[in-house]
């Protein structure tokens, strides 16, 4: 499974809610995502979730365009769940 386009960020932003700790993880860069999700995992004593769970998480979670193999995921956003404007690369809302 895979995410799209990851430069485009989800209007509330990048959120991974870890489980053990009840605690979201978030940003509006996603380079960054998997570092704070590995970072407070460590801290915490929690376990760290592969790459792959955490996109499986995000993709069911966030309406984002999200793949299995080569077909679309059916999630939030394949099927049209309305959803406020995206923010682009720099923070502003409607710019992709």
């Amino acid at each position: 499974m895979f995410i799209k386009d990851t430069s485009v960020v989800p209007w509330n932003g990048w959120i991974y809610h870890v489980d053990a700790t009840n605690t979201d993880i978030k940003t509006f860069n996603y380079n960054v995502l998997y570092s704070m999700i590995r970072d407070h995992c460590v801290a915490n004593g929690a376990v760290i979730p592969t790459e792959q769970e955490v996109i499986i998480q995000l993709c069911t979670n966030l309406s984002i365009p999200c793949y299995d193999g080569e077909s679309p995921l059916v999630n939030k956003f394949s099927l049209g769940i309305p959803k406020p404007p995206s923010v682009g690369c720099c923070g502003r809302v409607g710019i992709v």
